[in-house]
């Protein structure tokens, strides 16, 4: 394997943990995905859903981890309204859990932000 992807909300809807996941492949961390899931199994707002983000980002550098998290909000607003989801994730139920990102991973981290087309 050259390198391992991890999307958060896809391995939780596979069934399996986050953070046992993150944990078995921390070696071949190359990139990761932020997205949210409920307890039923639907995408939500990042911070409104089950995935513990602060675990997984201290982690991350505990691993030492040097890439890029891309943020993904496919909620139901962000279907529904995708131009708009940007501004959503940075401004309401969403802010402090950036704000948390942004002091605790190194200044030279980057954050993307996408939403569902």
């Amino acid at each position: 394997m050259v390198g391992f992807a991890p999307d958060t909300g896809h391995i939780e809807k596979g069934g399996m943990d986050v953070i046992e996941i993150f944990k078995s492949y921390k070696s071949l961390i190359k990139h990761v995905h932020f997205k949210d899931i409920t307890e039923s199994s639907e995408w939500t707002a990042m911070g409104n859903g089950i995935i513990d983000f602060r675990q997984i980002v201290r982690m991350l550098k505990d691993f030492g981890y040097a890439g890029w998290i891309m943020v993904e909000e496919e909620s139901p607003l962000a279907e529904a309204d995708p131009d708009t989801a940007r501004p959503r994730m940075e401004n309401t139920s969403n802010k402090p859990y950036f704000r948390w990102l942004k002091i605790n991973l190194n200044p030279k981290k980057r954050l993307i932000f996408v939403s569902i087309d």
